[in-house]
C-alpha cells in the first residue's frame, strides 16, 4: 500500500509543477487542453487506486449484508456487490406501504407481491398464503406461476411461530425457500418460493425482505379497517347525539314555550288584571324562562357543530353597522351592572366574511361574557382593525381575569374557570368552546389574554373584506319581529293548525287580540276541509300533526289549487338549521322554532299577508 501511496503522491507532484510550466511554453489554448487532460487522468488514477485499496472494504461491507462470491477480480466483485445490493433494495422497497390498504385491495396487493417476488428470484412459483386467526390453518393463498411440488404444506402457525426465520427445503429439481409473515411475535402466513436451483446465501434476505412487505401490508389493512371502522361508529354516536337532543329539544322546547306564552299572555293583561307584585313574579318567571332557553340552545349549538351539521353562509358583512346593532342589544344587560360600554371608532367599509347568524352569535357570547365576569363599575371596550387581510374584533373589559393555569379550560366544553367569582355565574360553560367552533367553521378563531385583577381581551379573527355599509335583508326566521304596531290584525282570517289545545289556545288568543280572525284545526283533514269552504289570509302550522307530517302537509297543500300562493308559517320544535331549510325549500314561506314569541308570530303574519297581497288577492272559496 506504501508503494502505490508514494507513486500517487509523486504523479500529482509532478502534474502541480508542470501545469503551471505549460502556460511558458504553450498558447492559452493549449494549455487549458493541457490541465483539463492531465486533471483527466489524475482524477481516473484516483479513482482506481481507491478502488483497489478499498477492495478489502467492500468485501468487509458484503459480508456484514449476508452475501458472498466465488469472483476473484474486484470489478467483478463490485458488481455482484451492487447487483445483490439492489435486489434487497428492490424486496425491501418495491410495494407503496405509505398508501392505506384496505380488505378489498388486500388480496390484490399480495398477488401484485408475489409476482415481483417471483420475477425477482427467477422461480417456478411463489405462494403466498394467509393463516385463519382462530384455527391457525390456511385460509387465503395468492399464487403467482405454476407449483411443482407440494412440499412443506401442512405445517399451520403455531408449527410455523417457532421455525427459524427462514428456511431451505431441498426437492426434486431444485428447492423451496419458506419464511413466515410474522410481525411482533404474530404470525400472519407464509411466503413459499420454488427455486430450480439450490438458494444462494443474499436469497434468505430477499425472501426475508418480501415476508417483512407482506407483513406491513397486512397491518396497514388491519389499520385502515380499524380507522374505517372507528369513524363509522364516531359517525353513529354524532347521529344518536344529534338525535337525542333533537328529541330532547322538541320535549323541553314545547313545554318551555307554552310557559313563556302563558307568561306573554299575563303581561299583555289578556287573562285578566295582573297587580304590581304579579308583574314583577311574572317577570321573573319569564327572565327565568328565558334563560333555560338560552341553556338548550347553547348545547343544541354546540352538538351541531361537534356533528358537523354546521355549514355557514358566507357573505360581506359591514363591521361597524352590525358592532353598533350589538352593542345596543346587551346595553340594558351591561347598565345593571353599572358597566361602561364603549365602541372604539371603526372604518365605514371595513367589513368580514362570515355567517351573519354566526357573527351576531359570536360577538353577544363575547359581549355577555365580559359582563358577566366585570364586577359593577367595569369598563367594556370593542375595537375592529384590519391586518394583512385579517379583521380582528376585540372585546376588552376590567374584571377579574383568569388565572394562566386555568386558560387551558376557556374553550373547554361544560368548564368554568375556578375562582370564587366565576363559578358563581350562570351557564352551561359552553359560550367560549361554541364561540371558537363557530369562528373555525368562518375560517377564523379566537384567541386571549388575561391578567387577574386587570381584565381580559379575547379576540375573533375572520377573513376581511370591504363593505359599502349596507345589510342585506335577513330571509331566517325572526326576521319581521322588529315591527312594531298596536294593532297587528285588519280582520284577516288565519288557519291555525296545532293539535296541542294549550298551544293553540295561547297562540288564538293573542291573535284574535291583536285583531286576526282565527280559524283552528287539529288534523290535516280539517285543513284540507277549511281550506275547500273558507277564504283564508295565511296559514299557521304546527310541526307534527297526528295524521300527516309536516312535509307531508306542506306538499299536500301546495298541491292544493286553493294552497298553490296562501302563506304559511311552520312552527317547528326542531331547532336545527338544516331542517329550517328543508320545510323552506318545500314551499313554507317562514320557519319559527318554537319557542316562539307571540309578537313575533303577529309581526310575520302581518308581513307575509301585505306581501302576498302585492301579487293577488287571497285564497278564495268557489
Amino acid at each position: 500500500m506504501k508503494r502505490g501511496t508514494h507513486l500517487l503522491v509523486f504523479v500529482g507532484a509532478l502534474i502541480s509543477v508542470l501545469l503551471p510550466l505549460s502556460a511558458l511554453f504553450l498558447d492559452p489554448a493549449r494549455s487549458v487542453l493541457l490541465v483539463l487532460s492531465l486533471t483527466s487522468v489524475l482524477g481516473w488514477g484516483l479513482v482506481i487506486f481507491l478502488l483497489r485499496e478499498h477492495r478489502e472494504a467492500i468485501r468487509r461491507i458484503r459480508t456484514v449484508l449476508g452475501l458472498s462470491s466465488h469472483v476473484q477480480r474486484w470489478d467483478e466483485d463490485l458488481q455482484f456487490y451492487l447487483d445483490e445490493f439492489s435486489r434487497i433494495y428492490r424486496a425491501g422497497f418495491s410495494m407503496p406501504l405509505d398508501n392505506a390498504v384496505d380488505s378489498d385491495s388486500l388480496g390484490r396487493s399480495l398477488t401484485a407481491l408475489a409476482e415481483l417476488s417471483r420475477e425477482e428470484f427467477g422461480a417456478d412459483a411463489v405462494e403466498l398464503s394467509l393463516f385463519d386467526e382462530s384455527s391457525g390453518l390456511r385460509s387465503k393463498s395468492f399464487l403467482s406461476g405454476t407449483p411443482r411440488t407440494s412440499e412443506a404444506q401442512g405445517m399451520n402457525s403455531a408449527e410455523l411461530s417457532t421455525a427459524p426465520s427462514v428456511m431451505s427445503v431441498p426437492v426434486e429439481g431444485g428447492s423451496v425457500l419458506r419464511a413466515p409473515i410474522r410481525f411482533s411475535g404474530v404470525t400472519f402466513g407464509e411466503v413459499r418460493i420454488e427455486l430450480q436451483n439450490p438458494p444462494r446465501e443474499g436469497d434468505f434476505k430477499v425472501i426475508r425482505l418480501f415476508a417483512i412487505q407482506a407483513a406491513v401490508l397486512i397491518l396497514n389493512s388491519r389499520f385502515t379497517g380499524e380507522l374505517v371502522r372507528m369513524r363509522q361508529k364516531g359517525e353513529e354516536s354524532n347521529r344518536a347525539k344529534t338525535g337525542f337532543l333533537a328529541t330532547l329539544s322538541h320535549e323541553i322546547r314545547g313545554p318551555l314555550g307554552i310557559i313563556l306564552n302563558g307568561v306573554e299572555l299575563m303581561l299583555e293583561g289578556l287573562c285578566g288584571e295582573v297587580t304590581p307584585k304579579g308583574k314583577d313574579t311574572l317577570g321573573m318567571l319569564k327572565s327565568s324562562g328565558e334563560h333555560l332557553l338560552d341553556l338548550v340552545n347553547d348545547v343544541l349549538d354546540y352538538a351541531k357543530l361537534e356533528a358537523g351539521k354546521v355549514t355557514p353562509k358566507t357573505s360581506e358583512l359591514p363591521l361597524k353597522r352590525l358592532l353598533e346593532d350589538l352593542m345596543n342589544v346587551v346595553r340594558a344587560q351591561a347598565q345593571t351592572k353599572d358597566h361602561r360600554l364603549t365602541l372604539e371608532p371603526i372604518a365605514p367599509d371595513l367589513g368580514v366574511l362570515c355567517d351573519k347568524r354566526h357573527l351576531r352569535q359570536m360577538m353577544i357570547n363575547l359581549l355577555t361574557n365580559a359582563i358577566k365576569y366585570t364586577p359593577e363599575g367595569g369598563t367594556i371596550t370593542v375595537k375592529a382593525e384590519s391586518v394583512d387581510g385579517v379583521t380582528r374584533i376585540s372585546v376588552q373589559d376590567t374584571g377579574v381575569g383568569i388565572e394562566e393555569s386555568q386558560w387551558g379550560r376557556v374553550f373547554s366544553p361544560f368548564e368554568r374557570v375556578d375562582d370564587q367569582y366565576s363559578q358563581s355565574q350562570q351557564g352551561t360553560g359552553l359560550g367560549m368552546p361554541l364561540t371558537k367552533k363557530l369562528a373555525q367553521a368562518n375560517g377564523g378563531d379566537v384567541e386571549f389574554i388575561s391578567t387577574v385583577g386587570t381584565g381580559s381581551t379575547f379576540t375573533l379573527s375572520l377573513p376581511a373584506c370591504e363593505s359599502n355599509g349596507s345589510i342585506k335583508p335577513e330571509l331566517s326566521s325572526g326576521s319581521w319581529s322588529r315591527v312594531t304596531t298596536d294593532n297587528f290584525g285588519k280582520g284577516e282570517t288565519i288557519l291555525l293548525v296545532d293539535p296541542d289545545s294549550k298551544a293553540r289556545q295561547m297562540i288564538e288568543t293573542y291573535l284574535k287580540h291583536q285583531g286576526f280572525n282565527v280559524l283552528t284545526a287539529e288534523t290535516g283533514r280539517e285543513v284540507v276541509r277549511i281550506l275547500r269552504d273558507t277564504p283564508l289570509h295565511l296559514l299557521i302550522l304546527e310541526n307534527d300533526l297526528p295524521d300527516l307530517s309536516g312535509e307531508e302537509m306542506v306538499e299536500a297543500l301546495r298541491a292544493h289549487p286553493k294552497g298553490v300562493r296562501l302563506p304559511i308559517v311552520l312552527l317547528s320544535a326542531k331547532a336545527f338549521v338544516f331542517d329550517i331549510e328543508h320545510f323552506l325549500k318545500l314551499g313554507v314561506d317562514r320557519c319559527l322554532s318554537k319557542p316562539v314569541d307571540l309578537k313575533e308570530i303577529a309581526a310575520t303574519a302581518r308581513r307575509l299577508i301585505d306581501d302576498n297581497a302585492v301579487s293577488g288577492p287571497p285564497v278564495q272559496a268557489h
